[in-house]
């Protein structure tokens, strides 16, 4: 009872300490434009009620982030199958999670404008990510049955680098982690059944069962998850074949194979479901990323397995790279290798010498497996179909919770055998909390895309104007409009993250989505602002105006609106956006 009472605080520590590392920093970095996707689907609103081709303030931009009482869970998956390429489950738990803190903590869940808030719309995937501990904790006592290892494999949990980067994301992954951890869980005890030559109960083939729904209902790439619980299973099946059931009583090996295929059928089944609604969305141009930003050479060859490499290095190490000096930057990025190189050689000299017990090989050569299925999954998709996932860290999910399971395993032998090969676990442990603080503090794994710096330089470049021109005149207060090309809501939701951006610095600006009908193989067309705004601009905006295109390819008749580009300033490019600075006069009557 008191080692039932030790393991039960320590894992509390563990969940105690991932709830702060996940809370502290939550609010630190601003939101970017997936996770704006993430609030308008959450919230059962729509990206149609904003105006194309027509200049907008902020709040019209902003709008569709206010809570509406009319939206349901049939909204919510009526947006995401009309307008978005997403499974639901995750936006319906997101908008009952939203919902019922702004009834219960409105000063926690709404923001000022009405909206909700940053901690809002984080904190069910940092919920999430803190779940994930005890899960983690369990499936390693399933697969080793040591209380050593499953506390390891929570501690590394709890302090992953990558761990944190998914539960502060407004985002699915943290979520979708959970479902593989269990889903890794239950298939465990069915191998651990096989071995022992006993029944799964008929909960654990239930559980399992929904585990697979709710996961292909988190994200479609769950399903990769798949490939190396079916290849263990039907060699499993093919041992018992082959020795014609000699190691079964009479009878029960087919009892146990019925209780698997139950799964397997009802998996399979639901499997084809999604497969239907995928089909009916792989050609939607928001996954259209995939094959557009994909390397070709040598690159495509090399890049998929260097971002596999990386990710994983991520999981249990990451040294301040991101917002240093480049040289500190190069040093902790060395240190980082360095660190990883020497947790890799302990983990495999841990793991060999768990192969040495029978009963361990079998479930160590399963979870090898799983690791290994889930890598070849992805690259699947990079090489056989020509996309580049692998690029986006994010889908590394499928492989956490194997990858750490491995290094807990190799490293947390029970101490009675090895006590000093304790000294390597808690030294991992102290890397990822150290990387864990990198990721929080943006020294690392910052946002995909950085509204924030194009904001800053907005503001900056208005501040700088009316220190020249002081006492104020009427070029220092001349409007800003910020111009985007729209081709889907993946270009509105940049625009709302520069205007929350500017909002929270109190800079007014205006707006405008600028629908273009050219083709990638058309570049002159692409280079021309549309005709149409060519005259809603100059009839809505005041003279003199700043004008900011977002992400246009360099256009070449801007001259008829009166706008010329600001050669002092320049073109600021950072992740995800490239802003191009002009000045707006009002041109001579022809």
């Amino acid at each position: 009872m008191v080692r039932v009472a030790r393991q039960a605080l320590a894992l509390l520590f563990w969940m105690g300490l991932a709830t702060y590392l996940y809370g502290s920093t939550l609010t630190l970095k601003p939101l970017w434009s997936d996770e704006f996707a993430t609030i308008v689907f959450s919230l059962g609103r729509s990206f149609q009620a904003i105006p194309i081709n027509q200049i907008l303030d902020s709040s019209d931009l902003l709008a569709p982030l206010q809570t509406a009482p009319s939206t349901s869970w049939a909204t919510v998956l009526h947006r995401l199958l009309t307008e978005d390429t997403h499974p639901p489950v995750f936006f319906w738990l997101n908008y009952e999670w939203i919902h019922v803190g702004s009834r219960w903590l409105p000063d926690w869940f709404a923001h000022a404008s009405g909206a909700p808030s940053v901690w809002a719309v984080r904190s069910l995937s940092a919920f999430c990510g803190v779940l994930c501990v005890p899960a983690m904790f369990g499936l390693a006592w399933v697969t080793t049955r040591s209380s050593a290892v499953a506390q390891l494999a929570a501690g590394l949990m709890a302090v992953s680098p990558f761990g944190l980067y998914l539960a502060q994301e407004a985002r699915h992954y943290s979520l979708a982690t959970l479902w593989v951890i269990l889903a890794l869980t239950s298939w465990m005890t069915v191998v651990r059944s096989w071995q022992q030559r006993l029944f799964p109960s008929w909960w654990v083939s239930f559980a399992w069962i929904g585990i697979n729904a709710l996961g292909l209902a988190t994200h479609y790439f769950f399903s990769l998850i798949f490939l190396a619980q079916a290849m263990v299973l039907l060699l499993l099946l093919g041992v018992d074949f082959s020795t014609r059931w000699q190691r079964w009583p009479a009878g029960a090996g087919w009892g146990f194979w019925s209780r698997v295929g139950l799964v397997a059928i009802a998996t399979a089944i639901n499997l084809l479901v999604w497969l239907a609604v995928w089909q009916s969305i792989s050609r939607s141009e928001l996954i259209q990323w995939v094959y557009t930003g994909a390397q070709t050479g040598w690159q495509a060859w090399l890049n998929p397995l260097l971002n596999l490499l990386v990710g994983g290095i991520t999981m249990t190490v990451l040294l301040p790279i991101q917002s240093v000096p480049p040289g500190m930057g190069r040093l902790a990025g060395a240190l980082t290798i360095v660190c990883a190189l020497l947790i890799i050689w302990g983990v495999i000299r841990g793991l060999r010498q768990q192969w040495q017990a029978r009963q361990q090989r079998l479930l160590l050569w399963a979870t090898l497996a799983s690791l290994a299925g889930a890598l070849v999954g992805l690259l699947y998709l990079d090489y056989g179909l020509g996309a580049d996932v692998t690029r986006g860290f994010r889908f590394n999910f499928l492989y956490l919770p194997s990858l750490l399971l491995l290094v807990a395993w190799g490293l947390g032998m029970d101490r009675r055998e090895v006590r000093q090969r304790w000294r390597w676990g808690y030294a991992v442990l102290l890397l990822g909390l150290l990387g864990s603080l990198t990721v929080g503090h943006n020294w690392g794994y910052q946002k995909v895309h950085r509204p924030e710096l194009i904001a800053s330089a907005i503001v900056q470049l208005e501040q700088t104007i009316a220190d020249e021109t002081a006492p104020q005149t009427e070029s220092s207060t001349a409007p800003i409009l910020i111009a985007a090309p729209y081709r889907t809501h993946a270009q509105t939701t940049r625009l709302m993250s520069l205007a929350w951006d500017l909002q929270q610095r109190q800079q007014p600006a205006r707006f405008y989505l600028d629908q273009q009908q050219c083709q990638p193989t058309d570049p002159i067309a692409c280079r021309q602002l549309t005709a149409f705004a060519q005259q809603q601009i100059p009839a809505q905006m005041a003279y003199p105006f700043r004008l900011w295109l977002i992400n246009y390819n360099s256009l070449d008749n801007l001259s008829p609106i009166g706008c010329d580009r600001d050669l002092q300033v320049g073109v600021q490019q950072v992740d995800g956006f490239t802003a191009q600075p002009y000045r707006c006069e009002k041109p001579p009557q022809t």
